[in-house]
């Protein structure tokens, strides 16, 4: 599908590069609204549907248009929505004002799995001294601990640290850990240094447990806010932005279920 230019905005506001990626190519009724004509009133966005089904692929090829376009946009954002995700009207304004009050490098929406577990693909990763430490991940936030009135509404990992012990799933966060965020629904700066050595790649491996042989895996996304991290950026979640993870029935944000503490949490 050609881009699409959506010009809401009279006073010519920063435009904004927003990608997804679809088998297809099509995107239908709330999503494509999402997507198309309620992401943003206040920017230009510069809309690209991208058909594959090679997810950290296509999210290169996006993420390589972005930057090389950059310097001719004059934009700062790179923005994604997966094809599954509904998030709240003009959630993209929300993100951006978010990113530069924290003058964060990736703001990302904090997004419920869809299953029954309460778990969300917002993450704590593995202390960078342990074994394996850049496969899978130390514990993934839960709906319950990410909705508790103790836990800030927007954080970055030492944000998380300091709320982690007060919560109802509460934990202390071991060192050198880093926070491990989803690209469902995101920013990203894309005029930073480090915007050119970033990219998305699935790293998987086996290995020999308790019950046999087990696969671990670092996802496209928690793999790409490691990276930027590593590289000095500033790497944020927020539950400031609603929304509904379409599945069976929709996995909306804002409810509270499943383990207060994720049960797979690893011990250091």
């Amino acid at each position: 599908m050609e881009p699409v230019l959506n010009d809401l905005n009279p006073q010519n506001a920063p435009a904004v590069m927003l990608g997804t990626i679809t088998h297809n190519g099509q995107l239908e009724g709330q999503m494509a609204q999402a997507f198309y004509s309620h992401a943003s009133q206040r920017h230009t966005v510069y809309n690209k549907a991208y058909p594959t089904s090679l997810l950290a692929a296509g999210c290169n090829r996006l993420w390589c248009e972005a930057i090389n376009m950059q310097r001719e946009m004059k934009w700062r954002y790179f923005a994604l929505l997966h094809s599954d995700i509904v998030p709240e009207l003009f959630w993209l304004d929300k993100l951006i004002a978010l990113a530069d009050q924290y003058d964060a490098d990736i703001m990302s929406a904090i997004v419920p799995i869809k299953d029954d577990f309460g778990l969300t693909s917002t993450a704590v990763s593995r202390p960078t001294y342990s074994h394996n430490s850049t496969y899978s991940c130390w514990t993934r936030l839960t709906q319950q601990q990410v909705n508790d009135p103790a836990m800030p509404e927007t954080f970055d990992i030492d944000m998380l640290r300091e709320a982690m012990p007060n919560l109802k799933g509460a934990l202390t966060l071991p060192d050198h850990v880093r926070l491990l965020v989803n690209t469902g629904c995101v920013v990203i700066r894309c005029d930073r240094e480090w915007a050119p050595k970033a990219h998305f790649t699935i790293n998987d491996h086996l290995v020999i447990g308790v019950h046999g042989l087990q696969y671990e895996v670092e996802p496209e996304d928690w793999y790409f806010s490691r990276r930027v991290a590593e590289m000095g950026g500033r790497v944020m979640a927020t539950r400031a932005v609603k929304l509904a993870h379409v599945g069976k029935y929709d996995f909306k944000s804002t409810n509270q279920w499943g383990h207060r503490l994720d049960p797979n949490t690893i011990p250091v």
